[in-house]
């Protein structure tokens, strides 16, 4: 269980934030704005022992019941995930550092085993959706995939090949997949937790909700091999949270904001889920 006690300031009054949740395999919290989710992503990344990613130690106030025992935290804010891959030229030469100190971070834990593992899923997962889109007759949109080793991106769709200059903004939800792909690979002989703020950002709704049953897939198959890897995300899709969710493996949690306080509540997987579908305000007309 964990206990989040903070106060989250607004332009016209604070908030006080005091909850507890209790903590799945994957773990998605979503809801309103400014009622603590990223708070819950920050309590679990300050008690890792390694940290891989760009945001800094927080500090919310938060207490745990059990003991969390997490060796490595990943840390990914889809929004910013393309600023890894920025291009650095240095005469002639281009050198992509940030891409490659992420690479070279994640290769000192990664087991080849597992790199294996995780890029075998990621094609069994893409070709079920490509299976299933052509039996159904629909177009898929699905994200470019990292070749193993980050020397190219492949179109999980057409099998085109892409260099790092060609990877733009729109591609955030490819960057996304190759931290949860890498996060798998270092749960061998470690507690790793994968924390991602809006993983369906850039992302169309048939994407969001390939990266939430990727990540469940993933979850799944290191649970079916007692290795210690979850995930905790925010998001605002709920495409992505219906790819996510199922099996009891994934726990969803609605944040609602209230004037001076914040409650939290478990989806039961069929309810209404505030401010992410809302088809009655679409036929709004404005004068």
């Amino acid at each position: 269980m964990l206990r989040v006690f903070e106060t989250i300031a607004t332009y016209d009054r604070d908030i006080k934030a005091g909850f507890s949740i209790e903590l799945a395999p994957i773990t998605v919290l979503t809801g309103e704005n400014m009622t603590g989710k990223s708070l819950v992503l920050h309590c679990i990344y300050n008690r890792a022992g390694k940290l891989i990613g760009r945001v800094r130690r927080l500090y919310p106030l938060c207490t745990a019941e059990s003991r969390m025992d997490i060796d490595i935290a990943v840390f990914v804010d889809a929004y910013r995930a393309v600023d890894l891959l920025r291009l650095f030229r240095k005469k002639d030469d281009i050198f992509l550092t940030p891409h490659y100190k992420l690479l070279k971070t994640f290769a000192k834990y990664a087991s080849s085993e597992l790199l294996d593992e995780a890029f075998e899923t990621l094609q069994d997962v893409a070709d079920r959706f490509k299976e299933v889109s052509k039996k159904k007759g629909v177009e898929l949109d699905l994200p470019m995939v990292m070749r193993k080793y980050g020397k190219a991106w492949v179109d999980l769709k057409t099998g085109a090949i892409a260099g790092f200059a060609d990877l733009l903004f729109i591609y955030a939800p490819s960057v996304v997949m190759m931290y949860a792909l890498y996060a798998y690979t270092a749960s061998h002989g470690h507690s790793v937790y994968l924390l991602v703020e809006q993983p369906e950002a850039h992302a169309s709704p048939v994407t969001a909700f390939f990266l939430g049953r990727l990540m469940k897939v993933l979850v799944k198959r290191a649970m079916e091999k007692k290795l210690k890897f979850r995930i905790a995300a925010t998001t605002y899709s709920l495409d992505f949270i219906l790819g996510a969710y199922g099996e009891d493996i994934a726990t969803v949690y609605i944040f609602k904001q209230f004037h001076d306080s914040i409650a939290v509540e478990r989806w039961d997987g069929k309810s209404y889920i505030p401010a992410l579908s809302a088809p009655s305000v679409y036929n709004v007309e404005i004068p």
